[in-house]
C-alpha cells in the first residue's frame, strides 16, 4: 500500500496525510490502526504524507492554528521515527508555521487554550525521552512556539473580557 502514495503529487500526499489524521480523530478504528503502523515504519511513506499527518494536529493549510491532539503523540512518532534529515526538515517547518499561525477566528482562542496546554504537556513528555540534540532543540522550539500561542490566547481572553 505505501508505494501507491508515491504516485500522488506532494500536495495530494499532504492532503491524504491530513485526511488520515482527521479520520483517526473521528475514531475510525481501521485508520487509527493504520496510523499506528505508519508511526512504526514511516520511512516507507513519502515525506509530504507524513507532514500532512503531523501538520493536521497543529494547523490547517493556511496555516491557521488548531489543536487536534487526540493522536498527537502517534503523529509525532511518525516524524521522530523518520530518517533524521526528514525529521529535522519537518520539525523546522512546523516551528516556522507555528510562529506565524493565527487562530481561525476570534472565538477560537478561547477553545484553543486547553488543547494547547494538553499538547504542550504531551510534547514535554516526548522531549524528555529524545536523545538526539538536534531533534530535541527543534522540539523545544516547537514547545516555545506553542507556549507563545497559549499566551496570545490568554491575552485575547483578557482583552475581550473573558468572552
Amino acid at each position: 500500500m505505501p508505494i501507491s502514495f508515491f504516485d500522488l503529487s506532494d500536495e495530494q500526499q499532504e492532503e491524504v496525510g491530513r485526511n488520515v489524521l482527521q479520520a483517526s480523530e473521528g475514531n475510525a478504528f481501521d485508520v487509527i490502526d493504520f496510523l499506528n503502523k505508519v508511526s512504526k515504519v514511516p520511512h516507507q511513506y513519502p515525506k509530504a504524507f507524513l507532514k500532512g499527518i503531523f501538520f493536521e494536529t497543529l494547523f490547517n493549510e493556511n496555516p491557521q492554528l488548531r489543536m487536534k491532539n487526540k493522536h498527537f503523540d502517534t503523529a509525532l512518532k511518525c516524524i521522530l521515527n523518520c530518517k533524521e534529515e526528514t525529521c529535522l526538515e519537518i520539525l523546522r517547518e512546523v516551528e516556522e508555521k507555528l510562529r506565524i499561525a493565527q487562530p481561525k477566528d476570534e472565538y477560537a482562542s478561547f477553545w484553543l487554550k486547553d488543547d494547547l496546554i494538553r499538547t504542550i504537556k504531551m510534547l514535554e513528555n516526548v522531549i524528555q525521552s529524545v536523545n538526539k540534540e538536534s531533534v530535541k532543540k527543534l522540539l523545544l522550539g516547537i514547545r516555545t512556539a506553542l507556549e507563545t500561542q497559549l499566551q496570545k490566547c490568554k491575552n485575547r481572553e483578557i482583552n475581550d473580557g473573558g468572552f
